[in-house]
């Protein structure tokens, strides 16, 4: 065997050289294997901070909410006077909002829930709902209302009342005004209960995409 084929054959069996290994002031070495400094403490959350509740210490404004208490807000301070007997109603539906053009479901290029602006849709909102979901939404309180009697509920108990009404629309005295005058009987008895008449401040409509229901949050004087 040659010196040139030994030389060629000990240059191949050489391993190479090890690579050097990152520091971190944040990691501890043992041997070759890097372990992280605070693996302890990661651990033992009794050792860490408190988190915060933003990077400048103060907590995040949420816009849809704040825009729905802005509404309320505008509402109540702009709303006319009708007198020491009218009454501040906040009414909350859910229903479909359609194009008016198309009688169809509106449909908008957004991804989640969305606030839509009172100009520039012309829509209607429809709040009827199916025999199944209205079965659905029923089901859902009765069983909220159960699970509030509970001891371990953390809030107070709710409560409920089955009525059976039966409304009446009537046209108003005067030929201008549109809202109409409701009367509220007992269904049996036929005793009235309530002589009212709503009149629509202002609407707030929210879209919803991914629901199968939009839904809208009224400002009324009754």
């Amino acid at each position: 065997m040659s010196s040139q084929e030994t030389d060629s054959e000990s240059d191949k069996a050489t391993p190479p050289p090890a690579k050097r290994l990152r520091h971190s002031s944040g990691a501890n070495f043992a041997g070759n294997a890097m372990v992280p400094a605070a693996t302890s403490d990661m651990n033992n959350t009794a050792n860490l901070p408190p988190l915060s509740v933003s990077i400048l210490g103060v907590e995040p404004l949420d816009d849809f909410i704040r825009e729905i208490a802005d509404f309320v807000h505008r509402m109540i301070t702009t709303r006319p006077n009708m007198g020491p007997d009218a009454r501040v109603e906040v009414e909350a539906k859910v229903g479909i909002l359609k194009d008016k053009a198309s009688n169809r479901r509106l449909a908008l290029p957004v991804l989640v829930e969305t606030i839509l602006a009172s100009e520039g849709f012309d829509l209607r909102f429809e709040s009827n709902m199916s025999i199944a979901q209205h079965k659905h939404f029923n089901t859902l309180l009765n069983n909220l209302q159960q699970t509030s009697l509970e001891s371990s509920h953390s809030s107070s108990p709710l409560e409920y009342k089955h009525l059976r009404l039966v409304d009446s629309f009537y046209a108003s005295d005067n030929p201008r005004d549109r809202e109409k005058i409701r009367v509220t009987r007992e269904e049996q008895s036929g005793t009235v209960l309530e002589v009212t008449k709503k009149i629509r401040i202002g609407d707030l409509n929210i879209y919803s995409p991914k629901r199968l229901a939009d839904w809208r949050v009224s400002f009324l004087i009754r």
